[in-house]
Parts: C-alpha cells; structure tokens; sequence
C-alpha cells in the first residue's frame, strides 16, 4: 500500500519518467515495472511514450486514491498490493520450457540467426546493460549498419505476463525488443506489445520481419538510402510492406512509374499519396484518388515536389520519400542531369529532416553509372537472390 502510494506520490510532485520514480520512491527497476503495469490496468496511471522517453501522469481515479490515502491510509487496502508484487515479481522469472518447447526454440533461434545473418546483421550473444546496473539476457542480439542494437526474445506462448517481463529489459537496457513466439499469443499480450510499442511476431513471420527491420535500420539514420534490386526477385513485394508498415505512423510519398510492378501493388489511404512520373506530361490521363502525375523529364517539377512542406506539421508524424526509380530517371533525363537532380533531392530532404529510399535496378546500367549514383549514398540495400540484405560495404 504504502510503495503503491509513493509511486503516485512522486509522479504528483513532478516526477513523471520512469528512472526517476525509481530513485525517488527507491524502489529496484523490476519491482518499478510491475506496479507501474498494476496501477496501469487499474487505470491509476496513463503511460505516454514519445520516440525519446515515456512518462507516466495520475488519472483522476489515481489522484483520488492518493488524495484519500493521505487522509486515511487504510482506504488503500483492497489494491492488494503485496500480493499482487509476489505475483508480479514470480512472472518476472525466465519461463522453463518443456522439452519439446525447447526444441521449437532451438529451431527458431537457428532460423532468426540465418535470416537476420543473411541480412547481414551482426549477431551477438552477450548481456546487455541497462540503466539501473542489471544485465540482460536476450535469446539473441543483432547489431545493424549504425550500430544499433536490436534484442530479441523466443517464447513459445506470448502471454501478458511474458509481454511485461520483456518489457522491463526493453526499458532499462534502451534497445528495441520483439518477441518471436513458436505456438501462440494471446490477445491481451498483443494489445500490450502495441501499446509498448514492441514486436511480436509468430516465427512464420520472421522472413517478413526480418525484411522490415532491415528497412527501419537502414533508414534510422534519417539520411538517404540506396536501394539496389534485382527486378526478377519481386522486391515490390517487401516494398509493399514497407509501406503498410510505415503508414500506421508515418506519411509517405511515393514517386514511381504506371509501368513499374510497384505502382499496383501500393495501399491507398490518407497517409500514402503516389506521384506517378511520366514522359507525357499534361497529355497523361490523370491520376486516381491519392495520385498526381507529374512530368519525369522536368527536374524543377520534381524538386519543387520533393522540397514541399509536410501537410501534417505536428512534430510527431515523421515522413518518408521512396523514389521508384533511379533506373528510370537516369533513362529519361540522362547521367549528368540526374545526378544533378538527385544531390539537390538528397541535400534537401537531409536538411529536412526527412528519411528517403531511392531505388536502382541492378543490371540496367554500366558499371561507370552504378558507381556514380552509389558514390551518393552513404548506406545502402541490396535485393536479389538472397532477399534483402544491408550494404556493409557501403
């Protein structure tokens, strides 16, 4: 009752990030996280997370609670909250799997490390620190291009319990974590995962997981990047889910061709719009809802395109450029004048702020020209035979 009371107390008084409940109510980070979730579901607190830091306020209900525990300390009794604790901190323990369990996450760890070192990733088995001095195991650690850390956990059903028990090593260690679970999730562990903004994903999904973190690593950066795909290897299809994938929190633009199989494969909605080029110019029939045709041969055009304002312009919504393609642009405007083009394009989105994807076909051009355009980019994909992959030696 009483550690249940400092914790809101401290967030009262103007304390609302998690490291600094925990040195003022003096509490250890796992014992931390497990009444935050307790005085969460019981909806005394609200979490609200950014890309930097989440922070915790009282509820109504919460500053209520605290306000009667202050007069009359009992009236906080029925939470419970030394049972609840006992509860909270046993779930926190690694799970003992089941000997045929463990044999469904020895595979999977052995598929996670084929995919994501095929990748080119860098896998890594050590402990992580974290903030609070603790060091945590993660069934594996892959590093990408910028040295970034991801972990991951393998369970074989994803439960509520099992969600927050990750969720503390996320956390304190400040890496981003997903889950990979062999047999089942439940519904309430996956509403929890989203709202901590965590993956988690069945092993059948690793393939395509693997794919999307090899995207959202390569554009961390929030510079541009150059993708190199072979078209025989339907890279369109990973692009695809790019898309879908970034719309649920970011607006995206799309400049590509009628003709190129990515065009008729991108989702439609308020957060994508497509720039379809052409060589026709006004003589091209128009665009459909969520389309504008715009001329491929007029470089002013384009920029004054790519230059524009985010319509939304909360700070919160990122965006994203995917340009489809280089191969095209080099086609219909030549060498020199693309390369033009292109360093203007990427000198203004970097100033922005803004992340970008620019795609070249392998196999269309000389080696003369594949060097000039990689000579711009300083991390780049590649797609062909082997899926998607980082460019270590970009």
């Amino acid at each position: 009752m009483e550690i249940i009371c400092d914790i809101l107390r401290v967030i009262h008084e103007g304390s609302p990030r998690p490291t600094q409940i925990m040195h003022k109510a003096n509490l250890t980070w796992p014992m931390l996280m497990t009444l935050i979730e307790v005085l969460l579901r019981n909806e005394f607190l609200t979490r609200e997370t950014s890309v930097s830091r989440t922070t915790y306020r009282l509820t109504a209900k919460g500053s209520a609670v605290l306000s009667i525990y202050v007069k009359l300390k009992e009236e906080v009794g029925p939470l419970e909250t030394e049972a609840i604790l006992a509860q909270g901190l046993d779930e926190l323990r690694e799970p003992v799997l089941a000997p045929t369990d463990k044999k469904a996450a020895v595979a999977a760890l052995k598929s996670m490390r084929s995919t994501l070192g095929s990748a080119n990733f860098r896998l890594r088995d050590d402990p992580v620190p974290g903030r609070s001095g603790a060091k945590y195991r993660f069934s594996l650690v892959a590093e990408g291009l910028n040295k970034t850390s991801y972990g991951f956990d393998i369970l074989t059903h994803a439960s509520e319990s099992e969600v927050i028990r990750v969720f503390v090593k996320q956390v304190d260690s400040d890496i981003s974590v997903a889950i990979i679970y062999t047999k089942s999730a439940s519904e309430v562990a996956k509403k929890l995962a989203g709202s901590y903004s965590m993956e988690l994903v069945h092993v059948r999904e690793l393939k395509r997981f693997a794919d999307l973190l090899t995207f959202h690593d390569a554009l961390l950066s929030n510079g541009s990047v150059l993708m190199e795909a072979d078209p025989s290897q339907s890279f369109e299809f990973a692009l695809r889910e790019l898309v879908q994938d970034e719309s649920r929190r970011s607006r995206i633009s799309v400049f590509t061709w009628r003709g190129s199989p990515v065009y008729p494969l991108l989702p439609r909605n308020e957060k994508v719009h497509v720039y379809v080029m052409t060589t026709q110019g006004s003589k091209s029939p128009p665009g459909r809802a969520g389309e504008s045709v715009v001329p491929s041969h007029d470089e002013r055009a384009l920029l004054a395109l790519i230059e524009r304002a985010p319509k939304n312009e909360e700070a919160e919504e990122r965006e994203l450029i995917i340009f489809d393609s280089v191969s095209e642009l080099l086609v219909s405007l030549g060498n020199e004048r693309s390369q033009k083009f292109l360093k203007l394009a990427m000198q203004s989105l970097q100033a922005s702020g803004r992340r970008s994807l620019f795609i070249m076909k392998l196999g269309y051009h000389d080696e003369r020209t594949e060097q000039m355009v990689r000579a711009l980019f300083s991390d780049r994909l590649l797609y062909d035979g082997t899926g998607l992959r980082l460019d270590k030696a970009a």
